[in-house]
């Protein structure tokens, strides 16, 4: 969890495999360009675009590949989802309060 605006740094430690090691960073299916062949990856003022899954690939010198992922959200921050169904049942209720206020 990171606060909307702030910076986070993804860090990747690898050992053993033939070297040189080359770093592939991606969100999602996008290819970081700006974080390619580095052991990091900082997402600079964080905001909901940048939420999601990072992935990063490394590949040694005989093509040998390892990846590993982890996801970036953002603190006091509701997922779309969520939102979305708390709209939904906040206009049932105010749907069925309507009916029942009829009934009387």
């Amino acid at each position: 969890m990171v606060d909307p605006g702030a910076s986070h740094t993804f860090t990747v430690a690898v050992t053993g495999g033939f070297a040189p090691l080359s770093y592939h960073w991606y969100h999602g299916e996008d290819l970081i360009t700006t974080a390619d062949n580095l052991p990091d990856y900082t997402v600079p003022g964080a905001g909901e675009e940048d939420t999601g899954a990072y992935t990063v690939r490394v590949f040694d010198d005989n093509g040998a590949m390892v990846e590993s992922t982890a996801e970036l959200s953002l603190s006091g921050a509701m997922p779309a989802a969520g939102l979305i169904g708390l709209l939904l049942m906040t206009a049932a209720l105010g749907a069925a309060g309507t009916a029942l206020r009829r009934k009387k």
